[in-house]
């Protein structure tokens, strides 16, 4: 172990943050049993829209747009260009 005042560094189990202080995180198993690309964590994905929500939200989307591109117009024609 490294004497204070001898200039070395201190044993990585003396630093601040140090192999003691993973609690939180996950275990070698657990990764070895749930990780995939490295990560762990869940897929989420979203099923079981209909068609009628997805045609909703897509025409809600196209007014939206028009509606910015024609503000974006007006700002335009008002400022002269």
């Amino acid at each position: 172990m490294a004497a204070a005042g001898d200039g070395r560094r201190p044993r990585r189990d003396d630093r601040p943050g140090g192999r003691d202080d993973r609690a939180g995180r996950a275990s070698r198993e657990d990764l070895d049993r749930l990780a995939s690309d490295g990560r762990v964590g869940a897929n989420i994905r979203i099923i079981g829209l209909g068609d009628v929500d997805k045609k909703a939200r897509e025409k809600r989307r196209k007014e939206e747009r028009e509606a910015k591109r024609q503000a974006e117009r007006d700002r335009l024609a008002r400022l002269g260009y």
